[in-house]
């Protein structure tokens, strides 16, 4: 029997995509090894769902509390700090690593720029541990002392699991460091693998649906507002339902308003992913930055036609204009083009829609978090 730490960097939101494989993860072998498992995390309150679940597993939990959790004065000081200097792990938070006594770490980022201070302290504990890195991104250039440092201590890791190889292409160019322990890791989907859902009825309106939080940094809402808002896609049978919530929920409203957006349409948050392909023939993700994104791999399982940004891995599961349609950057620009291409194929899509299908599974596991959890249990 052997300890096991899950250690997730994530101090944004209490539960996002960059969540969904470690927790999987570490409830998997929970009850499928004799291994004891061990979780560091934000103290959110509520407490997320994901960490009640863990905990009634009997995984031991460490909350980490920061500075900018704390009330009144000292939360006011604070607040003037940059964000990242108020969210790394103190002493207190690394020190549960010395009264768990992992013979191996996951650490968990959302981003390829976070986690050195935990690999810090797994090398200076004599930790093995791996990585596990859900995106990189253009915009999040590290500076050069950072680099340098990043490249070092991902030396040092035993595997830096990506979950796409551009992320790893990526990476590489902006650490000027090539990886010699890099892997690929696959997060696990909400849609059965089999799902079969019947191709719309209604053809004489193309639906399109977009699945992501709505926030322009990553997601890029707003090129997709700018595309609908051409005369060319007001005037054609084409409508957009944009799913989700986020911190620019309210600017994209107001800028469908303030274009005249008539055939874009905020529908909110939906559980039952499954439940939107019975009615949109495609999806539609104009993002700046991605891993490899869920909805896309979801969509696709769906047999939907996906129109998307070459960012992260999305032209690794895409065959531009064969499975899907590929906007070589992501500005409105090569978006329309992009659109437009799909458009003209309009009534392909169903057969682009099962060419997708057939190639999505070719590459994407029926269950991700077994061959994670298998890859796990090789370092130990």
């Amino acid at each position: 029997m052997k300890n096991i730490a899950f250690i997730t960097t994530n101090n944004f939101v209490p539960f996002g995509g960059s969540e969904e494989l470690w927790y999987k993860t570490a409830l998997h072998l929970k009850g499928s090894s004799p291994h004891n498992i061990g979780v560091s995390i934000r103290n959110w309150t509520p407490e997320p769902g994901h960490v009640s679940e863990l905990r009634k597993k009997n995984c031991q939990i460490s909350l980490r509390t920061y500075t900018s959790d704390m009330k009144g004065i000292q939360k006011k000081l604070n607040a003037l700090l940059p964000y990242r200097f108020r969210s790394k792990p103190n002493q207190k938070h690394i020190a549960w690593l010395d009264s768990f006594r992992p013979d191996l770490a996951v650490i968990s980022q959302g981003g390829n720029t976070e986690g050195a201070e935990w690999m810090q302290a797994c090398i200076d504990k004599n930790i093995p541990f791996i990585n596990l890195i859900h995106l990189a991104s253009e915009k999040r250039w590290p500076k050069d002392k950072q680099a340098s440092q990043l490249a070092k201590l991902y030396s040092h890791s035993q595997k830096c699991y990506f979950v796409s190889e551009g992320n790893v292409r990526l990476t590489e160019k902006q650490l000027a460091h090539k990886f010699s322990n890099a892997g690929i890791a696959r997060n696990p989907f909400k849609v059965p693998y089999d799902i079969d859902v019947k191709w719309p009825e209604n053809n004489e309106v193309i639906r399109l649906a977009s699945l992501a939080r709505l926030g322009a940094y990553h997601k890029g809402q707003d090129i997709l507002l700018e595309v609908m808002a051409m005369d060319k896609w007001k005037q054609r049978k084409l409508e957009v339902s944009i799913y989700g919530s986020g911190p620019n929920e309210v600017a994209f409203k107001r800028l469908k308003d303030l274009w005249d957006i008539q055939n874009v349409h905020f529908k909110g948050f939906v559980d039952d992913v499954g439940q939107v392909w019975k009615t949109h023939h495609g999806l539609i993700m104009p993002s700046r930055s991605e891993g490899l994104p869920l909805a896309l791999v979801e969509a696709m399982l769906a047999r939907r036609v996906p129109v998307v940004t070459d960012v992260g891995g999305n032209k690794e599961v895409v065959d531009d204009n064969s499975t899907g349609f590929i906007a070589k950057a992501a500005t409105a620009a090569l978006l329309d083009e992009a659109l437009e291409r799909f458009w003209q194929q309009r009534h392909q899509l169903e057969s682009i829609g099962i060419a997708a299908g057939v190639e999505i599974r070719k590459k994407i596991p029926a269950d991700p978090v077994q061959v994670f959890a298998q890859q796990v249990l090789r370092h130990l």
